[in-house]
């Protein structure tokens, strides 16, 4: 079986636990589905609350568009009103055949989920390792206490494992399922524009001084025009848009200031469109300023690195 993820990833490492959590409850998993082929190839967890949300997270784990396959490929049936998912994938790695879960713990102010992969070792003249892409979709009872991820690390085999903190997933509110469904129905957002992006970073002589670095232009006319990046244009567009969503989109790089500027830019890239198509002037003319354009997007490792320099201002609308 195979299963990808396109909503709610978050890859936040944290520390090492090694102390049982307070349980005031002990809970259970209800199913466990695992293996090592999913179509998702970057790591991350995800808390999925309703069919809306898990259909297009069943078919994007399966390689599939939501927006075609849908009708053709039903999900795994689950009672969204008693159940929820938690969804595990471990991107493109090595000899990892899915997750085992150890235990689901339910204290009083959350739920702690703790895993480990199912690795093995290889041999052989190139050493053997194979391919996989492992996932897990556990099926846990409903409840809106956040999620807590933690993984066993071992340093030798046969020893006790250390849990990990690697992921929080929070409770659901209101704003979130109604994100859930601006994001499983996306309207598509036609961008009339190929934009380039010129990645910057701040770099150091050897005697300190600081300097701008030009890295490359990872972002053009080839992906502008591609179904994901139309959808993470839509996703920034929306008023639910969250930074998991929009990295999914976004899947050739892990560095979070490049994605939270890349984010800001294309908010900014969809204002400024608008704007210039109701100010009455022509796509033509949008593409041709689209072409001129570059965003620079900094990924200098400060709180405030955005993305800047976009030209295409609003201008007023014609006159007769």
């Amino acid at each position: 079986m195979r299963t990808v993820l396109a909503a709610g990833l978050l890859l936040f490492f944290v520390g090492v636990v090694q102390a049982q959590p307070p349980a005031s409850e002990m809970s259970s998993q209800l199913v466990v589905l695992s293996d090592q082929d999913s179509h998702v190839t970057i790591a991350g967890f995800g808390r999925i609350d309703s069919p809306q949300r898990w259909t297009r997270v069943w078919l994007e784990h399966l390689g599939l568009d939501p927006r075609y396959d849908t009708p053709n490929r039903a999900a795994m049936e689950v009672d969204f009103e008693r159940c929820m998912v938690v969804a595990i994938f471990g991107g493109t790695t090595a000899n990892t055949a899915g997750y085992k879960v150890a235990s689901v713990i339910e204290t009083t102010d959350s739920v702690v989920v703790r895993f480990e992969a199912n690795t093995s070792q290889s041999a052989g003249p190139d050493g053997g390792a194979e391919r996989t892409t492992p996932y897990a979709f556990v099926v846990l009872p409903k409840t809106n206490k956040p999620i807590v991820m933690q993984q066993g690390v071992r340093q030798y085999i046969g020893e006790p494992p250390t849990w990990k903190h690697v992921a929080e997933l929070p409770p659901v509110t209101k704003t979130l399922e109604r994100e859930e469904v601006s994001l499983s129905h996306p309207e598509r957002v036609e961008i009339p524009a190929d934009i380039p992006f010129l990645i910057v970073r701040n770099a150091r002589e050897k005697d300190g001084t600081v300097y701008k670095q030009r890295l490359f232009a990872s972002i053009s006319y080839q992906t502008a025009h591609h179904e994901a990046w139309q959808d993470c244009l839509q996703w920034v567009a929306s008023p639910y848009h969250k930074m998991e969503d929009f990295r999914l989109a976004a899947p050739q790089t892990n560095n979070q200031y490049l994605l939270r500027g890349l984010k800001d830019g294309a908010a900014r890239c969809i204002s400024n469109i608008q704007a210039l198509r109701k100010a009455g002037v022509p796509d033509e003319t949008i593409r041709k300023r689209a072409q001129r354009a570059l965003v620079e997007v900094d990924v200098s490792p400060v709180s405030d690195s955005t993305a800047k320099g976009i030209p295409l201002d609003p201008v007023p609308p014609p006159t007769n």
